[in-house]
This record gives structure tokens, C-alpha cells and sequence, in this order.
């Protein structure tokens, strides 16, 4: 009675399936979630009502029947969870290693070949938009559980991960530290537009708002660049939308403007003095056709490994001019960083130093052989676009 997909989520969360279910079932077919009264006789919850959020279903509103009364069999509550998990040292919900559920077993995904759009389809089934970081190694921990999957070839659209191309098979050995990983991203936008609205984050096991006390267009642009554009055009205030009833969980967001996600940032657990209507939005843009970012590892908002945005695609930059000459130099490093907003660049750094420095890129390589004068200046938009030579690489 009342089953919905609310309380599945949590009866599969209480199993250990951080991705929560992809549906339920009402059937005399399915595994009923049975409930234990201290142990010593058996009922059966009936009238479970969650919002979504509990960890356990004695956490939600219910009321319990013996077995054989009031609920018929073919009333009986089912799920289907997802069959993924993040664990090691340091995860949570959003970040971790990648454990699968297949044919009865637990265990890991080898790392080879796993990229971005292998983490963007478990980061969904997890419910989260996207990817932050496809992690390869002992990012988490080492693990000393089989490995199930390798070679994960995922176009990125698929719902499951085992909807992927991979194999059973593989030459990845736990002990080598080569396990997959992900970090997901923790922010996303509610109404109006894909590049604008109000702001959630997710934290402690539940999506909530953000408080405007003290947000500003450095928030912002925290915010807006975790979420794959380039900067901020404004950090909005009272944005609430009436069909929005998530709680607020955080308020006093004081970023600097050079972190990664805004999760990095310092802030205080709402204190109810923000109300419903009190919400922090953004409004995000791509710098003209060509969006540019700095990621890797240890990045920062004035450094890191340059990503181009491109067709649609996220993507590097090779550092190698044509016949194996040096073409990234300090010129294009200087019409970067005054893309970015900064006045000028302190180094150019390419190939295996960038690699050593911010770590293995896993975005397939979008430019090479560019050759930018230097002295390139903002248009009329008050933003560069790189009017310099660049060839596509063909391989795409």
C-alpha cells in the first residue's frame, strides 16, 4: 500500500546500494522487504511513506501488520536496486571506488581504458548529472576484492553500467593499485535554463539549497565552472521556485573564488535563519565559441591542465607543434589566462610535465599546433576568442 519509488530508494540504500532503485515491483514474484521486530517475530511494514532522503525505512512513517494479515500476497513490496557502489579510504556518496554487483558477487572495475564517460554513466545511476573525475588507482584505498569488470567502453548515454562494452577479463591486479574510481558533481541547477537557476548541493545523503547570506560572484564561479562552464555571469539572489521543497543545508558560502568545487569551500549548516525564498542561484557562460578550463590534479582557478570546449565535447590541448617541435610556448599561455581573466601567464607548461604535474589526462586531445602571437586582445564582448591557427585532430 503506497509503495513508491521514494521508499524503494532507501530499502536499497539500506542494503548497501548508494545508487538507490531503478524501479519497484507490487508482485507475488519479487523478494518482499521483510522487517525483523527485535528479532523474535516477523511483520510486515504497510503504508511506508519516505520523502527520499532516510537512510533506513524505520526512519520513514509506516505501520506494521502480522504476517498473514491485512496484506495479500500479491500486495507484497519489491525493489530493483542499482547494482553499483562507491567504498575506500575517504568516499562517500558522491566519491569512491566503483564496486559492482554482478551474478551474486562484489567487486571492482580494473582501470584500463576507463575514462569520463564510463564515470558520467555510473555518476547518474548514482543520481548525480555528471562526472567530476574519473580516478584511476589507489585514490581510495587499495582493494582486496575481485575484479569484475575491465576495459568499460561507454558512450556516456547509457542508464547502466553494465549496459557498457567491457570485458570479464583482464590484466588488472588489485595490489597494482589500478581500480576505477569516481568523483561526482555535487552541485546542480533547478528552473529556468540548463545555464541558470537556483543552486542545490548534495550533502550528507540528500540534495538541499543554498542560503544567499553572503553569496557572491565568487561562489559563483565556483559553482559554475564544477559544473563544466568556464565562469560566472552572475551570482543571483532570491531565486526560489515554489515547486522546490528541498530543504536548505547550507548558508554563509565563503569561496575565493579558486576552488574546484564548492564543497571545497567554507560554510555553515543552515541555521533557520534563511527562509524558503532566500536561495542563491547562478548564471553560467562558456567564453564565446571556445570555453577554456584548468583541470587536473592539485588544480586550481589559476592553474592546471588547459580543456577546451569544443562541439559539445570537453577535451586537451597536445603541447607538440608539427614533427614533434614544441608549439605551446609562453604566447599561448598568455592569451589563456587573459581569457580566463587573468592579466598574463607565469609559465607555459606541456606534455610530460603537465602529466607529472596535474596527472594522466582521460579527455580525448581536441587542438594541437597552436600558435598564438601574444599580443591577441578581448573583442568587443570584453572576452578572446583564440583567432589563432589550430588544427583538429582527426582521430575524434
Amino acid at each position: 500500500d503506497g509503495w513508491d519509488l521514494n521508499d524503494a530508494h532507501v530499502a536499497c540504500r539500506q542494503l548497501g546500494y548508494e545508487g538507490g532503485a531503478l524501479s519497484i515491483r507490487t508482485s507475488r514474484t519479487e523478494t518482499r522487504y521483510r522487517y525483523l521486530n527485535h528479532g523474535t517475530s516477523s511483520s510486515y511494514l504497510t503504508n511506508v511513506h519516505c520523502n527520499g532522503s532516510e537512510m533506513l525505512l524505520d526512519q520513514c512513517s509506516f505501520s506494521t501488520a502480522e504476517a498473514g494479515y491485512g496484506c495479500q500476497d500479491n500486495m507484497a513490496a519489491g525493489v530493483i536496486c542499482a547494482s553499483i557502489r562507491l567504498r575506500g579510504t575517504g568516499a562517500s556518496a558522491s566519491k569512491g571506488r566503483v564496486e559492482v554487483f554482478q551474478n551474486g558477487e562484489c567487486g571492482t572495475v580494473c582501470g584500463d581504458g576507463w575514462d569520463m564517460h564510463d564515470a558520467h554513466v555510473v555518476c547518474r545511476v548514482l543520481g548525480f548529472n555528471s562526472a567530476y573525475a574519473a580516478p584511476v588507482g589507489a585514490t581510495y584505498g587499495r582493494s582486496t576484492m575481485q575484479i569484475l569488470m575491465s576495459d568499460a567502453k561507454c558512450l556516456g548515454y547509457e542508464t547502466q553500467l553494465d549496459q557498457c562494452a567491457f570485458n570479464t577479463s583482464h590484466t588488472c591486479e588489485n595490489n597494482d593499485d589500478q581500480t576505477a574510481g569516481v568523483a561526482c558533481v555535487t552541485v546542480r541547477l533547478q528552473t529556468p535554463t540548463a545555464t541558470s537557476g537556483q543552486v542545490e548541493v548534495f550533502r550528507d545523503g540528500k540534495w538541499g539549497r543554498v542560503c544567499e547570506d553572503g553569496w557572491d560572484l565568487d561562489d559563483a564561479n565556483v559553482v559554475c565552472r564544477e559544473l563544466g562552464f568556464t565562469h560566472a555571469l552572475a551570482a543571483n539572489h532570491n531565486t526560489t521556485h515554489e515547486a522546490i521543497t528541498t530543504p536548505i543545508l547550507l548558508t554563509n558560502v565563503n569561496c575565493n573564488g579558486a576552488e574546484m568545487q564548492l564543497q571545497q569551500c567554507p560554510s555553515k549548516p543552515n541555521d533557520h535563519s534563511c527562509e524558503h525564498g532566500d536561495d542563491a542561484g547562478v548564471s553560467c557562460g562558456l567564453v564565446d565559441f571556445l570555453g577554456i578550463r584548468l583541470r587536473g590534479r592539485g588544480a586550481t582557478a589559476t592553474q592546471g591542465r588547459v580543456e577546451v570546449y569544443l562541439n559539445g565535447v570537453w577535451g586537451t590541448v597536445c603541447g607538440s607543434g608539427s614533427y614533434g617541435t614544441a608549439a605551446w610556448d609562453i604566447n599561448d599561455a598568455n592569451v589563456v589566462c587573459r581569457q580566463l581573466g587573468f592579466p598574463h601567464a607565469l609559465a607555459a607548461q606541456r606534455q610530460y610535465h603537465v602529466s607529472d604535474i596535474y596527472g594522466q589526462a582521460t579527455a580525448p586531445v581536441l587542438m594541437s599546433n597552436v600558435h598564438c602571437v601574444g599580443t591577441e586582445e578581448k573583442n568587443s564582448t570584453m572576452q578572446i576568442q583564440l583567432k589563432t591557427p589550430f588544427q583538429l585532430l582527426q582521430s575524434l
